[in-house]
This record gives C-alpha cells, sequence and structure tokens, in this order.
C-alpha cells in the first residue's frame, strides 16, 4: 500500500473515531481542560504501548545477537505497534474534536 492511501485509510479512521466519541460525549469538549485531559490519556496509552513495543523488540535483538531468536516476541511486537497506532488515531481524533471547539481569539471552546 502506498503511503498515500495509508493516510487517506487512517484518516478514515480518524473520523469514524470523532464520529463515535461524539455520539458518546457530545461534538465538542467542554473546555479545554476537558480536552487536554483527554488527549493526555490518550497519549499516555499510546505511549505505555510503545514501551511494551520497544521492550519485545529489545528481546527479539537480543535473540537475534545470540542466534536464540524468540518467535513470540514478533507477535509481541506486531501487536503493541497495532495498539500503539490504534491509540494515536484516538490522539489525532480529540485534536481534531478540539480544534472544532475554538472560536475567536480568545481560544475559548464554542458554545
Amino acid at each position: 500500500m502506498s503511503m498515500n492511501k495509508l493516510v487517506d485509510s487512517v484518516e478514515k479512521l480518524v473520523n469514524q473515531e470523532y464520529e463515535l466519541s461524539s455520539k458518546d460525549h457530545g461534538e465538542q469538549f467542554s473546555s479545554f481542560h476537558e480536552a487536554y485531559a483527554v488527549i493526555k490519556e490518550e497519549i499516555e496509552e499510546a505511549q505505555k504501548e510503545l514501551g511494551d513495543l520497544y521492550k519485545h523488540f529489545s528481546v527479539f535483538w537480543n535473540g537475534v545477537k545470540h542466534d536464540a531468536i524468540p518467535a513470540e516476541e514478533i507477535e509481541y511486537i506486531a501487536r503493541s505497534a497495532h495498539l500503539a497506532a490504534c491509540e494515536l488515531i484516538q490522539v489525532t481524533a480529540m485534536a481534531y474534536k478540539t480544534t472544532l471547539g475554538l472560536k475567536g481569539d480568545n481560544n475559548e471552546p464554542a458554545d
């Protein structure tokens, strides 16, 4: 898949995530404090998955160096990368949701 097609596919997922969030929690955040908290939580979840990915990748690399490749680490790497990508899609959707709430120069949520 070309990068442009992948970007388009991810954009569709971001829009779907925004729509789901809008149905459950409204189209906009009630404040920038709320937006910050939601985005921060998603970033922390993505960081956790990336940390797991690096941990498993390190174990994999050590196995490669010692000719004892732990095949299950590849499955963990793929799973952690997949979950990190999902979390980052949520970060993107929530950042988009935040931009919808901007109005005027005072950067207060729109009514």
